[in-house]
């Protein structure tokens, strides 16, 4: 979508969020600049062109920062019923089914002409292990 290598992809959303999570003494970060990358690019010709990025960004910060300054405010009582469970839910589980594809893809190797199969398989389980046993005991 943005011509950015998704490794490169990975690595940085990771990365920046272990930097969150240090910054901010673990709280949970909020991704909602996802869908503004998303809108920013236009399909054009068969491929994907820049159109208005900074603006749709600009304006996605806008309106985080008067987002954020109604729950400082008012709480977060308001956006609960705006964004119940029963709806962020589904939502969250629609868009893990529809990467589960690309997540095995990559945890087997086939996107990448540098590693095998059995190495992408001993780093990905090593991965979801260690992530396990972290979310499961707790530890940080």
């Amino acid at each position: 979508m943005t011509g950015l290598d998704p490794s490169v992809a990975l690595f940085t959303a990771g990365a920046g969020t272990l930097i969150f999570h240090a910054v901010t003494k673990q709280t949970v970060p909020v991704f909602g600049f996802i869908v503004c990358l998303y809108c920013a690019y236009s399909r054009v010709g068969g491929e994907f062109r820049r159109v208005g990025h900074d603006g749709g960004l600009m304006a996605a910060g806008l309106v985080y920062v008067a987002i954020s300054q109604a729950v400082r405010l008012k709480g977060t009582a308001w956006l609960h019923r705006l964004l119940p469970a029963v709806v962020v839910g589904p939502v969250i589980m629609v868009i893990g089914l529809a990467l589960a594809p690309v997540a095995v893809s990559m945890a087997t190797g086939e996107t990448s002409d540098n590693i095998g199969y059995g190495s992408a398989i001993f780093l990905s389980m090593s991965s979801l292990l260690v992530t396990l046993v972290l979310a499961v005991l707790g530890v940080v």
